[in-house]
């Protein structure tokens, strides 16, 4: 019979776990609908049930919602995109087809844009699976540390996953990285289980299976998580080593990592040289810097630096490293549990595979799979201090919401940004209420505003500045006001001086191009933690500056048009 004394340690624990998890809950949910546009300014996609085409959503987030819609239109299973796996792709298939959301037609697509073709609840619903990975990673962080050591360091360390930035603003994205964090949390915490119950053979097994599949669908996330495979073999040749018998059993279970995987991703057969195709893309974009403006060889260097200073913060880096550096120190003695070694193992070859990409400006996703792997071994560095120090309960629960104020403050930010109005929407309602109908707009940048295409005839470029028109072809045009957004020039300045380069030319072409016009309208960034850090890309896709100019043309005599100085 348990004593009550022993009930009520049980019921505080409950409480708290509880608590964490409601947290975790808010921060991914609180502002998931970002982006919805209001659909009466769009009469003309309305009537298509198709999606505004500068809808402010994350830019990558229409290849896992309109892709399936393109598959059930097609009446086809093969994605034909392989640049990040397919498990979310055919996930958000098979519930779209269960809730008859793909009920578009070929005829109805065709031609249309493919970030159209989606409607917004769609993204909605592939958000959901973002954010349901997130709880997921809390849930299995806490039950790895839990197993390892005491519930303090399990708390820390699945408060850190619940309030970093990165887990944060990515699990708000119908993107795969969140659920990639997800499945390699529950991998690692399976493969602790795994060798708490060793000596119980078929009990060691079924858990060592779980852990090779949870692999396999974090692989089929995304392939950067494929380093927590190494940790799940590791595990089953732990097991090997206490009983070689057992070797058979251990290599059947091992191969559920790439049964799970191509599962998940199927055409990594059925479409063997497209898969091929976009992984060498892809892999050539994050190692090689093709297609990027903006490249360095320091990737690693700035990787850390993010990681250090926004996703973790100084103080939970400092148990981090603290942590790695116990383990290194006492891994001769055996002093130390021998699962600590395979996680910084798996951190080991993650850095060396991932993390020296040469555009780190856009790549912080890459950290989010291993933010639960750092947290597990944060958590068990607090907890050799607080049994060090002999710090009373009280205490290692204050300590464990102090050192993680760092990073909730920037999601704090995040998630307040998103919550409120976008400047793209507060400019969009300036058009409607000012502008007459059937005037024209150039739109120049991306992340830009969205006007219904037949009530404001319109054209955009979407790079900071090269592909601008001269303004006798803007008046010959037709053009009426310009809409700037400073989304990729405010980035590009800033990515300049993260990598100590000249700002390129063509930003200072575009800001004395843009001084010449008359302002009408002005919607500057809200204040957000982190607008001015290198690689804080939720303020390139979120709250952008809005500047609207007005270009008056006059016709001359001749057959040709001249812009009129104001």
């Amino acid at each position: 019979m348990l004593s009550f004394s022993h009930l009520n340690k049980q019921g505080y624990e409950i409480l708290i776990v509880t608590a964490l998890l409601l947290l975790a809950f808010i921060f991914r949910v609180v502002g998931i609908s970002f982006g919805q546009p209001n659909m009466v300014l769009f009469p003309s996609d309305q009537a298509g049930n198709f999606l505004p085409l500068e809808s402010a959503v994350h830019p990558d987030e229409y290849f896992y919602v309109a892709i399936p819609v393109q598959m059930a239109a097609q009446r086809r299973l093969n994605p034909d995109f392989f640049e990040n796996p397919s498990l979310l792709i055919n996930l958000n298939l098979f519930i779209n087809t269960l809730t008859g959301k793909n009920d578009k037609s070929l005829n109805e697509i065709t031609g249309q844009s493919q970030r159209q073709i989606a409607d917004f609840s769609l993204y909605i619903m592939g958000r959901s699976w973002s954010a349901l990975g997130g709880l997921l990673a809390v849930a299995a962080t806490y039950g790895a540390v839990r197993l390892l050591s005491g519930f303090y360091a399990a708390f820390l360390a699945a408060l850190i996953v619940t309030v970093s930035l990165p887990m944060v603003q990515h699990a708000h994205y119908a993107t795969t990285s969140s659920m990639a964090a997800g499945f390699t949390a529950l991998s690692i915490w399976s493969c602790v289980r795994t060798l708490k119950i060793k000596d119980n053979y078929r009990k060691a097994v079924m858990n060592l299976i779980l852990a090779g599949a949870a692999a396999g669908l974090a692989t089929g996330s995304r392939y950067n998580a494929a380093p927590v495979a190494f940790v799940v073999v590791l595990t089953g040749l732990t097991i090997v080593i206490q009983d070689k018998r057992h070797w058979t059993l251990v290599s059947l279970s091992l191969f559920s990592i790439p049964l799970a995987f191509l599962i998940s991703t199927p055409g990594t057969v059925f479409a063997f040289r497209k898969f091929i195709s976009d992984i060498h893309y892809i892999s050539s974009v994050y190692l090689e810097g093709v297609n990027i403006s903006q490249v360095t060889p320091f990737g690693l260097y700035f990787e850390i630096q993010y990681l250090f200073v926004v996703a973790l913060g100084i103080p939970v880096s400092i148990l981090v490293v603290f942590s790695v550096v116990l383990t290194i120190w006492n891994i001769r003695r055996l002093h130390i549990h021998i699962f600590y070694v395979f996680l910084i193992f798996q951190l080991v070859i993650y850095g060396s595979l991932f993390l020296r990409t040469v555009r780190p400006g856009h790549s912080d996703q890459l950290l989010v799979p291993i933010i639960p792997v750092l947290a597990i071994l944060a958590g068990l560095g607090a907890q050799k201090i607080f049994l060090a120090l002999k710090v009373s309960r009280e205490l290692c629960f204050v300590s464990s919401i102090a050192v993680v104020i760092w990073p909730m403050v920037f999601s704090i930010s995040f998630v307040k940004s998103i919550s409120i109005t976008d400047t793209r929407t507060l400019a969009q309602e300036w058009i409607y209420e000012n502008l007459a109908p059937q005037t024209s707009l150039y739109l120049v940048g991306a992340y830009n505003v969205s006007v219904d295409p037949v009530r404001f005839p319109h054209f955009q470029t979407y790079g900071t500045g090269a592909s601008f028109p001269s303004d006798d072809k803007l008046c010959a045009a037709g053009i009426d006001f310009i809409v700037f957004s400073d989304a990729l020039t405010n980035d590009a300045v800033r990515t300049s001086a993260a990598l100590n380069e000249p700002v390129p030319n063509e930003i200072f072409e575009l800001r004395d191009r843009l001084k010449r016009y008359a302002v009408v309208f002005e919607q500057v960034r809200p204040p957000q933690l982190g607008n001015d850090l290198f690689m804080h890309t939720a303020t390139v896709w979120h709250q952008p500056g809005i500047q609207i100019y007005q270009l008056n043309c006059i016709q001359t005599s001749g057959a040709g048009f001249m812009r009129m100085e104001i």
